[in-house]
């Protein structure tokens, strides 16, 4: 697995908005920004390379002008400071009893690719699904914050 940290680029409306939030974070151990974090598998199940993971080799690569992926020790490191596209679109969550609507990355593009991407469409957080209804019907919330599952809803558990 690669951990991509990402920001916009200058140039962009939003430039440095998680450098920003990252410089601001008064917490003694802060973080790069959640939002501005994606974790790419290498592999997939059969021991192949990933697609995700073959995209992102492919759209660095022709995003920056006389790239080539170096493999082997410290690969990571040369990908700093390179650009890439990148397609976001609306997702809904639930976070601190509030609903909020965010733009979060989906996939990355070559940065030639960009202008011309698709929106896609509205996606949901599990937290949000489990607001808006997404736990099994008859279930009831506990005033310790746990929920009660009915007795005889055995085929709507995935794990029985």
């Amino acid at each position: 697995m690669i951990v991509v940290s990402f920001d916009f680029a200058k140039g962009d409306s939003q430039a440095g908005y998680f450098a920003d939030v990252f410089k601001n974070d008064i917490r003694p151990d802060k973080k790069w920004p959640n939002q501005a974090t994606t974790y790419i598998l290498t592999e997939d199940n059969e021991g192949n390379c990933s697609r995700s993971f073959k995209t992102f080799c492919t759209c660095v690569e022709h995003s920056n002008t006389r790239f080539e992926i170096q493999w082997g020790d410290n690969f990571g490191a040369q990908f700093k400071n390179k650009l890439i596209g990148g397609v976001f679109g609306p997702q809904m969550d639930y976070y601190n009893g509030r609903e909020t609507q965010k733009r979060v990355l989906r996939w990355f593009v070559s940065t030639d690719k960009v202008s011309e991407a698709t929106v896609p469409d509205m996606s949901e957080t599990q937290a949000y699904k489990n607001h808006i209804g997404g736990f099994p019907q008859g279930s009831t919330t506990t005033s310790d914050g746990f929920t009660n599952i009915p007795v005889d809803i055995d085929e709507e558990l995935p794990f029985n």
